[in-house]
């Protein structure tokens, strides 16, 4: 099951198919590794959750696991689920510094890099390098790409 499907999300999709079908068994697969909408597909009766870009044997590995009726979570999931003592705010992006977070709390928020400097009391150019730290600790391309994953994980 994908999350972000076209013409309707995923846990719901996932909640309408269990009702039909109870038997089913879900694996979430999804291109996003940091996510609290891990608990989303789990409360909607997923079995496991993989990003989409784990090797091949894992996936296939996942796919066994949850036909056997057993639960299974990609590793990255995994660890934020039981290390979140690293950060409260930010059990899920444990790879950002804390103000990156600020700065993508900031940005979720709709706020321009102006407005998160002057919020942070810290240059604009300092925000515009943590914009950039953030993309790439997240591994995605743009701003939009990063505030969907903030999003996601709850933030905003």
């Amino acid at each position: 099951m994908d999350l972000d499907m076209p013409g309707g999300g995923g846990i719901a999709a996932t909640e309408r198919i269990l009702r039909t079908a109870p038997r089913v068994r879900i694996l979430v697969l999804t291109m996003h590794a940091v996510s609290t909408r891990v608990g989303e597909a789990v409360r909607a009766g997923a079995r496991g959750y993989i990003v989409k870009d784990a090797p091949p044997q894992d996936i296939l590995r996942a796919i066994e696991a949850v036909h056997a009726n057993q639960a299974i979570f990609d590793p990255a999931i995994t660890e934020a689920l039981i290390e979140p003592g690293r950060n409260p705010r930010r059990p899920l992006f444990p790879q950002l510094t804390e103000r990156e977070f600020d700065v993508l709390e900031g940005m979720s928020d709709g706020a321009t890099n102006d407005a998160i400097a002057l919020q942070l009391g810290i240059s604009v150019k300092t925000v515009q390098n943590h914009v950039s730290s953030v993309l790439l600790k997240l591994g995605v391309a743009s701003r939009a790409a990063a505030v969907a994953l903030a999003r996601d994980a709850g933030i905003s």
